[in-house]
């Protein structure tokens, strides 16, 4: 955050010990370490080193099976909403309380995308057209999407940042 001038301090708001990156957020801070700590089925013993998130990602895909690896893309997105939380509204949920949360987006998600993939025979997208909304006065939207392929076990996302305006603030893939 610091970097892209969103803040002027490059420490870790949870920790306070290191510079907030990406995978520090997301992976090897200590109180993200809680988190995978706490994780029942995989990652209590994963090594925690202070690299980049796409190296991180790519030992993640070898090491992991597809239904874990969905699981650990939403504990991802629980935890950059906890930095989030903690950041603008003081508040901070425990490991056992953001995992559950993970599990209940993951089966909100897989409810919702339908039929399970192998009874589909020929794939196809299916988009809602919504209509964008302004923020109120002196707020900021942050419109966010990602995906996740399959066959490349590759994932993408991005983010954008628009004002009451609708003029674009920042924008990340």
């Amino acid at each position: 955050m610091f970097k892209r001038k969103v803040t002027d301090n490059e420490t870790c708001p949870i920790c306070k010990q290191l510079m907030e990156t990406n995978n520090h957020v997301l992976w090897s801070c200590s109180a993200a370490q809680d988190v995978w700590g706490d994780s029942d089925i995989f990652l209590q013993k994963a090594t925690c080193v202070e690299t980049n998130f796409h190296v991180t990602w790519e030992e993640l895909i070898d090491r992991l099976n597809d239904t874990e690896l969905e699981l650990a893309t939403c504990v991802f997105r629980k935890l950059w909403l906890r930095r989030n939380r903690w950041v603008f509204e003081d508040a901070f949920d425990s490991p056992r309380k953001l995992w559950q949360g993970a599990k209940t987006y993951l089966e909100e998600f897989k409810q919702a995308r339908g039929p399970a993939r192998d009874s589909i025979t020929s794939p196809s997208v299916t988009r809602s057209l919504a209509k964008w909304s302004r923020p109120e006065e002196d707020w900021v939207k942050v419109n966010w999407d990602a995906t996740y392929s399959d066959s490349c076990r590759k994932m993408g996302g991005g983010c954008v940042f628009r004002n009451c305006n609708g003029d674009l603030l920042a924008a990340t893939t």
